[in-house]
């Protein structure tokens, strides 16, 4: 899990002048919440993994790609990190996950349960973040970043969206 850095933040972070949003298309970066610093075809997802390769790493950020969509291609991510670069949680702070299908509407949901020690950190991330994203990577890749609702206080995290079982 990372916190994520908005589109105001993420253009004062990277520069307006910045190559790397000559390289991606932000035209479905809708919400001013969206962590997403753009998207780019297979044809010039080239171009801009050279970019980032020669570009200098910016201080308490990661830059991750999203799991590959049709309508928006490739989606470059951009997370918040902590003073030792690392994630909000890690795999190793879950206790359980869940899929829950409902017999009524067939919503998929994601139910994930917290360790102990955990519990706090997420909560205080959630509070600092509400109507923000917090990003789930799975295999290094963004799988999900949802929004936040309300703060999550007892450690059993809810993630609905547009996605099927499979996903």
């Amino acid at each position: 899990f990372y916190e994520t850095f908005t589109q105001s933040e993420i253009a004062d972070l990277l520069k307006p002048d910045n190559q790397i949003f000559k390289l991606l298309n932000q035209d479905n970066l809708k919400s001013p919440s969206d962590p997403r610093v753009g998207c780019t075809n297979d044809g010039d997802l080239k171009k801009v993994h050279e970019y980032l390769r020669s570009s200098v790493p910016i201080k308490n950020c990661k830059l991750y790609w999203g799991f590959e969509s049709k309508k928006s291609g490739n989606c470059l991510f951009a997370l918040k990190t902590g003073e030792d670069g690392k994630s909000l949680l890690t795999r190793s702070d879950i206790e359980s996950v869940k899929i829950v299908k409902t017999t009524d509407s067939q919503e998929v949901k994601i139910q994930i349960k917290l360790k102990s020690g955990a519990v706090n950190i997420f909560a205080e991330a959630t509070r600092k973040n509400i109507n923000k994203s917090i990003a789930i990577i799975i295999d290094d890749r963004v799988s999900s970043w949802p929004r936040v609702k309300d703060a999550i206080d007892g450690g059993e995290i809810e993630v609905t969206g547009d996605f099927t079982e499979q996903e």
